[in-house]
């Protein structure tokens, strides 16, 4: 793996969570609450870290995902959102807190 390969992962906010639960199509995937998936998204990033990949959490505020999504024609589903994130860590994206 190249070792400065970064790798954004898609970051929510707490209590943004009811709000992407009703809004996301594939929102069965996400876990029953905001615990459990950050519990599978930390897993996912131990994981591709020890791949040897550099990790950040870009942070997927839902006031910038939904208009995004309308304006590019798309669903707010795991493929626009994990597009959202990086793109907008290619921009410099601050990442999550």
């Amino acid at each position: 793996m190249d070792p400065t390969a970064r790798v954004g992962i898609a970051w929510y906010r707490e209590d943004q969570w009811q709000l992407l639960r009703a809004v996301a199509p594939d929102s069965h995937g996400l876990g029953p609450t905001y615990s459990a998936w950050e519990k599978v998204a930390s897993e996912q990033i131990w994981e591709l870290e020890n791949q040897g990949l550099a990790v950040q959490r870009v942070d997927v505020d839902l006031t910038e995902l939904l208009p995004w999504c309308h304006i590019k024609g798309l669903t707010p589903d795991a493929a626009a959102r994990n597009r959202f994130a990086q793109e907008k860590l290619a921009l410099g994206a601050n990442p999550a807190l």
